[in-house]
């Protein structure tokens, strides 16, 4: 048995009389790992002075700690206006080819930012940076690969291109100045003087001349080809839109898709069960004028009405039903006054 002292704490190694055995924990041998354990707590427990517990060393700290006087204004004399920063000293997003795994995450993040600096091979699906990387690092913040993007010196200077109008951009042409005229855009605040296709020079303000006449000649033509027949457009005040009723003709099959009609099975026949003649009954006749049948449960009134015109050959002013406990259709048909129920039923041999 080997132990050590750690901490205060005890790690016992359980081992056998043969250094290669070991006890394993389940059983008898987990009774005996136990007195082990018992044992060897007991022996670190009176050689406790032996093990001397860990001391914590005090931080001492190399340089004076500063206040917090000392640190206010500190970095002000860094501080200079927009025109004194250099333009070679800025930084540009560099990307590792290699280590590329082409997420296109900085390529996404760059244009929503609005700076437009990071262009994809179409091809190889690639990223590169182009000349007019600020340096913002939205794309090294962004890359999920650690060190594919470094932010590197810049070795050429600087220029920003923020605010400027289109006409002064190299490459925005005056051929795509004039097509997004024609689709209806408006010219850029702050642009002076844009030279158009057919030579004339618009100001501040001023739309296209070419425009302004297919503008009108488009109104004009647009007048005759109309006409009388114009109509307003309909405005729906309401979320919901209802569709219109369309001519649904009926189906015309070339054959009947059953050979036979159904029978009915609920015939005269089978909506009368059988008469009651119970005592309650035969009251019901004698002195109510009124009729006690079992019918059918899928029978409705005018059905069993029916069925004792055609059964009896009688009249009937009125019918009744209920449904009895033991799921049975109890009908009460009362006959007209000129009918004598009890006539009726001796006739019918119901009695």
């Amino acid at each position: 048995m080997n132990y050590n002292c750690y901490d205060g704490h005890i790690i016992c190694f359980i081992t056998t009389d043969h250094p290669s055995q070991k006890l394993p924990s389940f059983g008898p041998y987990l009774e005996q790992r136990k007195k082990i354990i018992a044992v060897s707590k007991i022996r670190a427990r009176d050689q406790n002075g032996t093990c001397s517990p860990l001391q914590r060393k005090p931080f001492i700290p190399q340089k004076p700690i500063p206040a917090i006087k000392d640190v206010i204004g500190k970095a002000l004399q860094y501080l200079g206006t927009f025109g004194e920063l250099s333009g070679v000293e800025q930084v540009v997003a560099l990307i590792n080819e290699e280590m590329c795994i082409n997420c296109g995450k900085c390529y996404m993040t760059c244009n929503d930012s609005g700076y437009q600096a990071i262009q994809f091979d179409p091809e190889t699906h690639l990223p590169t940076v182009t000349d007019t990387c600020t340096g913002c690092t939205l794309c090294l913040s962004v890359c999920p690969i650690i060190d594919c993007i470094r932010m590197v010196s810049r070795t050429t200077p600087y220029e920003p291109k923020r605010g400027l109008p289109l006409a002064v951009k190299p490459e925005v042409t005056n051929q795509h100045l004039v097509k997004g005229f024609n689709r209806g855009m408006q010219p850029a605040m702050g642009t002076q003087n844009v030279l158009w296709e057919d030579g004339a020079e618009s100001k501040e303000g001023s739309s296209c001349p070419s425009q302004s006449r297919n503008q009108s000649e488009g109104l004009e033509s647009q007048g005759v080809l109309k006409g009388v027949h114009s109509h307003k457009k309909k405005i729906y005040t309401s979320p919901t839109f209802r569709r219109p009723n369309t001519l649904q003709l009926r189906r015309q099959p070339k054959y009947p898709r059953k050979s036979a009609p159904r029978r009915n099975k609920i015939d005269h026949y089978a909506i009368i069960k059988v008469p009651l003649t119970t005592e309650l009954a035969i009251k019901k006749i004698e002195d109510n004028n009124t009729f006690v049948f079992i019918v059918v449960i899928k029978a409705n009134k005018h059905q069993i009405k029916q069925a004792v015109k055609k059964l009896y050959d009688i009249d009937v002013a009125k019918v009744n039903t209920l449904i009895r406990p033991d799921r049975e259709k109890k009908a009460y048909v009362w006959l007209p006054p000129d009918y004598d129920a009890l006539y009726v039923a001796n006739k019918t041999r119901i009695i």
